[in-house]
């Protein structure tokens, strides 16, 4: 990672956080409504993991915390403020609001655990059509309780589907510590499938950046799914406020 890159990844983080910042003060001055999920603090994983994504047809499907992947991946701030705010020239025609994108190859809803069948879909597509491209499966810890997120892991694993699910290990479901609810670990969960996992954290740029590249080379090349497991920080509330 040169200076250029250091630079770039910096003004990104720095765009996405000032944006998530604005969204209280917007809400209370009823400027949008509805509730959101900000990434304060999990920028990095989201900047790092789409780094070297082919925007126009690799994919993300993320979750209900899906501002940071959605404006690291599409880059598009005004488009997302418009969906927040219910108008129509949101990427959801203002349907959708926060958690609900729908934006040609970028998905996200706010239903724990669907979005991972979704994603494990349209690999299955991407392995039908023989294409090189892949796609990265934004998951948080506090949905790994869920039956479909292993019969996901299972399909993709026996399919050799070229998908990457990143678990952002932020130690929170809602207010919820994982330690109280959930048992083993992560690494575990995917050698139960055979597949591939590495665990880092998002304090080493540079560390995850490079497992990034190397991880989308490999599933794109192999056509085979990856696991990534990354400790990182929610430094905001669950929801607004």
């Amino acid at each position: 990672m040169d200076n250029k890159e250091l630079a770039k990844i910096t003004k990104k983080f720095l765009r996405i956080r000032f944006f998530e910042e604005s969204l209280d003060d917007l809400f209370s001055k009823q400027k949008i409504f509805g509730t959101y999920h900000r990434c304060i603090g999990q920028e990095l994983v989201a900047i790092l993991l789409t780094y070297y994504l082919d925007k126009k047809n690799d994919y993300v499907v993320s979750n209900h915390r899906n501002h940071g992947h959605y404006l690291a991946f599409k880059e598009k701030y005004i488009d997302l403020l418009y969906e927040i705010k219910g108008d129509p020239r949101g990427p959801s025609s203002g349907d959708g609001g926060s958690q609900v994108i729908c934006d040609n190859n970028f998905f996200s809803n706010g239903i724990i655990g669907s979005t991972i069948p979704l994603a494990t879909g349209i690999a299955f597509g991407i392995k039908q059509d023989k294409s090189n491209n892949c796609v990265v499966c934004f998951i948080g810890d506090g949905a790994m309780g869920s039956g479909l997120v292993y019969e996901s892991f299972n399909l993709s694993s026996i399919f050799n589907l070229p998908i990457i699910f990143v678990i952002e290990d932020n130690k929170l479901a809602q207010s919820t510590h994982t330690r109280d609810t959930t048992s083993g670990n992560f690494l575990d969960r995917f050698n139960a499938f055979n597949i591939e996992c590495v665990e880092t954290n998002d304090q080493d740029i540079k560390v995850l950046l490079d497992n990034s590249k190397e991880i989308i080379n490999l599933t794109k090349n192999k056509q085979k799914p990856y696991g990534l497991v990354v400790r990182t920080n929610r430094l905001c509330a669950h929801s607004k406020g």
